[in-house]
Parts: structure tokens; sequence; C-alpha cells
């Protein structure tokens, strides 16, 4: 590839569904951009973001649905796609800003930009791959920041209802809540904060709660941290499987108030919980 003289570094990986297009961004962004990729076959996800380490992953799929589906591709990867610290820039239609606009404000990417039909703005994805990579810089720069004080408590679901009972449960225990609504945005959660406990929903679509585990316990950096299953259904099997997945224990719902504090602050290292 050409690269114009001054180009700025830095690796930018261009993953879609349609080589024309992968490859009409990646004619746009070589001008600017030292390292431009594309990554268009499905069956080798996981290999062309390791191959390229990126720092901005743009997700340039015709569907929101699809390009959700590309990032839950990466975590079967152990480690990977935790390990590169990047930023996801998502491509949209008009018709579909405002859920883009829903998601990243919940952290399942890191921006968006109104791309089909294209604008006159044609410098936006530009500017917004430089703000990227200054902001990647910039936390690499940083000092650390002081640790938090009271333990982080992780909620993963996809029943907003049941997101608002656990808070309501945990509303007066000393915790800091982090409620997300999916595993890929407990993914991107991760990247910004390190929980003290997990409290995990077996049942959700895409990656469910057990594969979820299995990646954050496949992390070295969250291998020790308590994943507590929270489940409809306490047969045998279920429990059986959530231990095999790494889970430290589970709580079945309809929930039981006491037990649930209970449980946390055991994980969390504040008390030990009584027996089932």
């Amino acid at each position: 590839m050409n690269v114009q003289r001054g180009a700025t570094p830095g690796a930018i990986l261009i993953a879609s569904d349609n080589h024309a297009d992968a490859a009409l961004i990646q004619q746009m962004l070589g001008a600017e951009f030292v390292s431009v990729h594309i990554s268009t076959d499905p069956d080798k996800v996981q290999q062309d973001f390791a191959g390229c380490a990126p720092q901005v992953l743009v997700l340039a799929f015709h569907r929101i649905e699809q390009a959700s589906a590309y990032r839950l591709a990466l975590f079967p990867l152990p480690g990977q796609a935790a390990a590169q610290p990047h930023r996801a820039i998502l491509l949209c239609r008009r018709e579909d800003v405002k859920q883009a606009y829903q998601l990243c404000q919940r952290g399942q990417f890191d921006d968006y930009n109104l791309f089909w039909p294209m604008t006159n703005d044609v410098a936006r994805l530009p500017m917004s791959i430089h703000l990227a990579l200054r902001e990647l810089t910039a936390s690499v720069a940083a000092p650390a920041a002081a640790p938090v004080e009271l333990p982080v408590v992780l909620v993963v679901d996809d029943d907003e209802m049941v997101l608002k009972l656990v808070g309501t449960i945990l509303k007066d225990e000393p915790y800091r809540l982090v409620c997300v609504g999916s595993a890929l945005e407990a993914m991107a959660a991760l990247r910004l904060v390190r929980p003290d406990v997990i409290l995990m929903d077996i049942e959700m679509p895409g990656m469910d709660g057990m594969q979820a585990t299995r990646h954050i316990k496949a992390d070295a950096r969250f291998a020790d941290v308590p994943v507590i299953m929270i489940t409809g259904h306490s047969g045998a099997a279920t429990v059986r499987d959530s231990f095999r997945s790494g889970a430290a224990d589970f709580i079945v719902k309809p929930f039981d108030r006491e037990k649930m504090i209970a449980k946390v602050a055991a994980a969390a290292g504040r008390e030990v919980a009584p027996c089932l």
C-alpha cells in the first residue's frame, strides 16, 4: 500500500462482510495512516485480529448485528481481544444511528460514524481514528488511577428488570455496581474496570454466561475474580456445568435477598455465606 509521507502511525483493522466496502475504506484511510488492514473472511476473525493487533477496529457491516457478532467472535480466543488495547468504531446507516448511539453509550463500541449513505463529511471517519489513537496514547502515558475504595460488582444480565432488582437488593451494601446487558458488554467493561465479584446470568443471547465465564477465567488478569452464576434452574446439571465453567457459586431466581447479600459478601471476602 502506498502511504503518504507524514502518515500517522498505528495499526487499523477494517472488518466487513463486503470486500468492496473494506477496500474502499482502506483506500480512504491509506493516505493518512501507516498500517491499514482488512478482515472479510468469517473463518479468520481471530487470526486477522491477532495478526494485525489493531489499535483501532473499524466495523463496516451494513447490519449492526453483524458487527456485534464479529466482536463476539474475537472472545473465544483466550486473552487476545482483551489483551490488545483498542478502540472499536462502528459504521452505521442513517436509520441505525439511534441504536449505534445506545450501544456506544453502553460500552459495546467506543464510537460510531454515519457512513451509509456517505455524506459530505468524509473526513469524519479519519478524525474519529485520530481521536481514538490519541486517547490510547494518553491512557498509556497517564499515571495509574487511584484504586476504587469500594469493591466493584459487575452484574451481567440481559433482563433489565433483573438488573434493577439486583441494584435494589445491593443498593445499601458497600459496593460499586456496574450493570451491563450482555456478555459482549461485560467484555467491554473489563477493559475499563477490574471487578471484585461478577454476577453472571447463564441464559443470554449470543455468548451465554458459561461461555463468558470460561473466557474470563482464561485471562490471567481476571482468573481469580469470583463469578456467581444467576440462573432460574437449580438442577444438578446446571449446578455442575456452572462450576465446571469456573463459577465460584450460583444464585437461583427468584432471588432471596439475604442469600444474595451473603453470597456476594463471601465472594468479596467480607464474610461467610450461609449454606444453601
